[in-house]
């Protein structure tokens, strides 16, 4: 049993996201479910052969396992994973260009830059220049505000089951995003994001940064959101919106009518 473990070690594959976004899929059909995207720079494990041109992966950063389309990343050796998942920095521009020679690539905010050295970053094919803004993981003290400014850049971003970009994004997604950049890693969905952080129990207790996670009928985890202070929360529902919250969940104005319950509140980070 061991020897045949080694060897599946020793055969596996990864590879980095080239392309702004790229779906990962419940099945190997461009018909199947969304249920997450790699983002440019993302990198991930593959865990089976190629089907056809399909692939069924881990991503390194949340560990979603789902069905990419091989020809949409760069197959990496696995020193070049272990360097690229470890160092790099993250874009904070909604939208700003990357540039290698003639070439002009897209690049959007929750994007990783590889070996980032203030000017240039690397890629599996070479040497990129970026000139937007980054925060780079590890070298920043995170500071009062930085988490709403961040979560602030997604406002009025459409809702979209299992999209991560400000083109579309669902509720998990948009806590994931956030934190992500500023280099915190949290799962997926709001249910696994929930057995993370601190736990507050009253809602004038809580600070700006704080997620207040919120329950279905059935007592089951479905949405979270951002607390930015003064009663407010920024959450996808329909769009990425601000709305007012208070001990039973979120109060919407225009509708007088609470959407969420509240079902608890958690500190992630302590603010320098």
């Amino acid at each position: 049993m061991e020897k045949s473990k080694k060897k599946y070690i020793a055969r596996k594959v990864h590879g980095i996201c080239h392309l702004s976004t790229i779906p990962v899929r419940s099945n190997p059909s461009e018909q199947s479910n969304l249920i997450s995207q790699m983002l440019y720079g993302d990198t991930c494990r593959l865990i089976t052969k190629k089907h056809n041109d399909w692939a069924r992966i881990i991503t390194e950063w949340d560990e979603v396992e789902g069905w990419i389309n091989c020809r949409q990343i760069t197959l990496i050796t696995e020193k070049q994973y272990n360097k690229f998942s470890t160092r790099y920095a993250n874009t904070l521009e909604l939208l700003q260009s990357a540039m290698s020679g003639s070439l002009v690539l897209p690049v959007i905010i929750g994007s990783s830059l590889p070996l980032y050295d203030g000017l240039s970053y690397q890629m599996p094919d070479g040497k990129y220049f970026y000139n937007g803004q980054v925060f780079v993981p590890g070298d920043n003290r995170l500071k009062v505000g930085i988490i709403q400014k961040i979560a602030m850049k997604y406002l009025h971003t459409p809702y979209f089951s299992g999209g991560r970009t400000p083109f579309g994004i669902d509720s998990g997604a948009f806590i994931q995003m956030v934190y992500k950049i500023v280099g915190i890693r949290m799962g997926r969905l709001p249910a696994h994001q929930a057995k993370e952080g601190e736990w507050i129990h009253f809602v004038h207790e809580a600070q700006a940064g704080d997620i207040a996670f919120f329950e279905n009928e059935d007592g089951r985890i479905v949405h979270a959101g951002i607390i930015l202070g003064d009663n407010k929360i920024i959450h996808a529902h329909d769009w990425v919106r601000v709305d007012t919250l208070d001990h039973y969940g979120i109060y919407q104005k225009e509708i007088k009518s609470y959407t969420h319950k509240l079902r608890m509140i958690k500190r992630i980070i302590e603010f320098h």
